[in-house]
């Protein structure tokens, strides 16, 4: 990179994050609204009966209801989101989708979270209505156990629907991972690579998954882009992204 280059980098690098910060808020403040739309206008009370008239076993309309409840938070965040994840990212040069396959991905996204909404949520309700003042125990119970079987299969099932994974291949920048991994006590059993430069320009990489299936993957863009000692760097200073 061209010296005369480093400070444009260095401002818009601090500009991108600093005005991420604020835009935490503003979400937040979007996603209240939202949920206030829902709640106001009666749309969440109306999915609640529709679901109710289609069904009047918990097991079937709280599944129902949680679709409808996802889909409709998608809809009503949808200018949010395109302007977080496809118009400011496109402003910094930080994304490669066109928007089609931008769009394609969030419905990907979607219908994922509503079959996890529809699974988590089921058994939740159940305790809730069951277990009576110690609804708590129970749904914090559920919550972890689920929250284990999500970072268990995420890895196999949820992660390779946007990226193709391919094992690491042998050589020097397996060789730098490996004795990194090692180093921090992190399994190195499964090293894969990914695709992710068809989607970001941006370097990263995580480890994912638990026991058996966890594995460390590294973006296409890292292996790439960048120098053995910077990839040892970034793993000196950072370590990994645990997802």
């Amino acid at each position: 990179m061209a010296r005369s280059a480093l400070p444009e980098q260095r401002r818009l690098s601090d500009e991108y994050f600093e005005g991420g910060y604020w835009l935490h808020l503003w979400e937040t403040v979007y996603d209240i609204g939202v949920m206030a739309i829902l709640l106001t206008t009666g749309l969440s009370r109306r999915m609640r009966d529709f679901a109710e008239r289609v069904s009047r076993r918990p097991v079937l309309n709280v599944p129902i209801y949680v679709a409808l409840f996802v889909v409709a938070t998608f809809v009503l965040g949808l200018p949010m989101r395109i302007y977080v994840d496809f118009v400011r990212e496109h402003q910094y040069g930080l994304s490669n989708l066109t928007f089609v396959h931008w769009l394609g991905e969030a419905l990907i996204g979607l219908a994922i979270s509503v079959v996890i909404g529809g699974l988590a949520f089921t058994p939740l309700y159940a305790a809730v209505r069951r277990a009576g003042a110690r609804w708590w125990v129970w749904a914090t119970g559920i919550t972890f156990v689920f929250y284990l079987f999500l970072t268990f299969v995420t890895p196999l099932l949820i992660a390779p629907l946007f990226n193709d994974y391919k094992p690491l291949p042998e050589g020097p920048a397996r060789a730098v991972i490996v004795a990194l991994a090692h180093a921090n006590g992190i399994p190195a059993d499964h090293l894969v690579w990914f695709d992710a430069s068809k989607q970001t320009t941006r370097i990263s990489a995580n480890v994912s998954g638990l026991w058996g299936v966890a594995r460390i993957s590294l973006n296409d863009n890292l292996l790439n882009n960048t120098s053995l000692p910077e990839i040892k760097a970034s793993w000196g200073t950072r370590r990994v992204t645990t997802s």
